[in-house]
């Protein structure tokens, strides 16, 4: 697991994951989704944890991903490598679960 800190710009808490490749770059855009649709996002990695055997899929705006207990499949939707294709990274699920619960966290202090 990459460790995450944050930075706020006008307030607005912003996902800075260690490296400067597309495994943190989707990472970050996995959380930045998650502010704005983190509900159906925590909805759709609990199925994927609780339905063992059932693929689980989310389209949102940034990034999508699909996958199972096992794993997820993070596609981003505007970063790019090399050869100008979509930046794509596996995230185990458990962790991509610990990853939106601590997201939530950060965004629930954000509000009070």
């Amino acid at each position: 697991m990459r460790t995450l800190r944050i930075e706020y710009q006008l307030g607005v808490p912003s996902p800075i994951f260690e490296g400067n490749d597309a495994e943190a770059w989707v990472r970050e855009a996995f959380l930045r989704e998650a502010t704005s649709f983190l509900p159906q996002m925590m909805e759709v990695v609990t199925s994927a944890v609780t339905n063992r055997g059932h693929t689980v899929e989310f389209g949102g705006n940034e990034i999508s991903f699909q996958g199972d207990a096992d794993h997820l499949i993070v596609t981003s939707e505007w970063i790019r490598d090399e050869s100008d294709n979509e930046c794509v990274i596996r995230l185990p699920t458990e962790e991509a679960k610990q990853l939106l619960l601590r997201w939530r966290e950060i965004l629930d202090r954000r509000q009070k």
